[in-house]
């Protein structure tokens, strides 16, 4: 489960998770999620509705081991 603050994708969009509240309807978590590049939409994306949809970001760490290692990868 993602903590509020977390930043992950969803979607195709880099989002910050700015709250986890319940839908007093369905009495189910949700996820509000506010994107980088447009901080007047909000998402709501069930918490247990999440995959395949939500992604955790790479850290800069795990980019330079890829950069380092295409050099090394075959072409198909």
């Amino acid at each position: 489960m993602r903590k509020i603050g977390d930043y992950i994708i969803y979607r195709k969009d880099v989002c910050k998770v700015v709250a986890i509240k319940e839908n007093h309807f369905n009495h189910k978590d949700y996820y509000l999620l506010v994107p980088i590049d447009d901080e007047s939409l909000h998402i709501d994306v069930p918490v247990d509705y999440c995959a395949g949809y939500i992604r955790d970001l790479i850290s800069k760490e795990e980019i330079q081991k890829l950069i380092q290692k295409m050099p090394k990868i075959e072409t198909i």
